[in-house]
């Protein structure tokens, strides 16, 4: 017997992290849509991958027929990305506070030395 699509498409939105109104929106669907395509048997692959890609699930392991493999959502991406930059920005503000903390033992700056102390706890 064949799965029902809908269902399990059904069971990985609710599980996932946002509301059937939120996805249906991110989809670009009305609700309606999205809950019809809950009752449908033979729900495209397509539309799994779609929902997949938007919720970060993986619908290959409910169905092993998918040979597509699916791309690092977006939303992923992007925090990779944003995360990268952070540490670049952690890394200079470092490079930039041992400057400063190296001018202040030089010219005996004890009032500034404490303060970037402050700052740096």
């Amino acid at each position: 017997m064949e799965k029902h699509k809908g269902e399990i498409l059904e069971m990985a939105v609710r599980k996932g992290p946002y509301t059937v109104k939120t996805l249906a929106n991110k989809l670009g669907i009305s609700r309606a849509t999205l809950y019809n395509k809950f009752r449908d048997h033979n729900v495209d692959y397509g539309f799994l991958l779609r929902v997949g890609d938007a919720i970060c699930y993986d619908f290959k392991k409910d169905f092993p027929e998918l040979k597509t493999t699916i791309a690092i959502p977006r939303q992923l991406g992007e925090v990779r990305r944003l995360q990268q930059s952070y540490l670049q920005l952690l890394e200079r503000y470092d490079r930039l506070f041992s400057f400063l903390i190296k001018i202040t033992h030089e010219y005996g700056l004890d009032a500034m030395k404490k303060q970037i102390d402050q700052l740096t706890r």
